[in-house]
């Protein structure tokens, strides 16, 4: 569902930015994005490394505090692995249907 409605939140991003562009739809992508560009990075720029894994580990602990706010300890993780996959899955998404020609839905 978090799939589907990323696809369309770009592709109509893309379609229609006269009333889709907002920076709150891209930050998720922005987030995969600088996972993956930053761990290439912190792999051949040393320097990069502290501040790659000083961020990451940011992300996280604001991830685990929100998903164990109030939570057992089953659930907290749960929830906390939900929070990533929903970041990931809506920022992939969001991409997929930026760069996409057209809908399947508009095949016809």
């Amino acid at each position: 569902q978090v799939w589907s409605y990323a696809v369309h939140r770009g592709y109509f991003v893309k379609r229609f930015p006269e009333t889709s562009l907002r920076l709150g739809y891209f930050l998720p992508s922005m987030l995969v994005l600088a996972i993956v560009a930053g761990l290439s990075l912190a792999f051949g720029y040393p320097r990069l490394r502290v501040a790659y894994i000083s961020l990451l580990i940011l992300y996280v602990l604001a991830v685990l505090i929100d998903g164990f706010r109030g939570k057992t300890l089953r659930m907290g993780t749960v929830v906390s692995l939900g929070i990533i996959a929903t970041h990931f899955a809506y920022g992939i998404g969001f991409l997929k249907g930026l760069f996409s020609r057209r809908l399947k839905e508009e095949s016809g």
